[in-house]
């Protein structure tokens, strides 16, 4: 594969790349506001999720590039490399979506359980003293 086919590659890759985080982190963000009682943390986690994704998947992309998987011309090159590029950028998406779910519905189990018992941070809970450790002797 020749320099220009590589750049080309490298370029649209990480174009794509690039388009697919910034809808992840909007969509997420939007997921997750609804869940966090703080919008900064939610801004936060989905700029975290947004990060690993692009991280990973641009570290896909370079691996991509350097493999020789026996391709044609400059433009058939160009054209299986960013096929396998997107079926990759595809399936990280799908992962980053489970993981916001779970985040998602971690978060309103934990906010409807402190709805429903209260929250024990703020709860009165009276001193217990420690109880003492009572040992007994057996004979066998």
């Amino acid at each position: 594969m020749d320099d220009g086919t590589y750049l080309a590659i490298l370029v649209l890759g990480v174009v794509l790349v690039a388009v697919d985080a910034a809808i992840i982190y909007r969509s997420g963000l939007r997921y997750l506001v609804r869940s966090y009682a703080d919008p900064a943390s939610a801004k936060s986690m989905a700029r975290l999720v947004t990060t690993l994704f692009s991280i990973a998947v641009l570290g896909v992309l370079l691996l991509i590039t350097a493999t020789d998987i026996g391709e044609g011309d400059g433009v058939q090159a160009i054209a299986l490399r960013l096929g396998i590029v997107l079926i990759l950028i595809a399936v990280a998406h799908a992962i980053t979506i489970k993981v916001l779910t779970r985040m998602r519905d971690r978060l309103d189990t934990e906010n409807k359980t402190k709805q429903h018992y209260g929250d024990p941070s703020t709860r009165d809970v009276p001193d217990v003293p420690p109880q003492s450790t009572v040992r007994r002797n057996v004979t066998g």
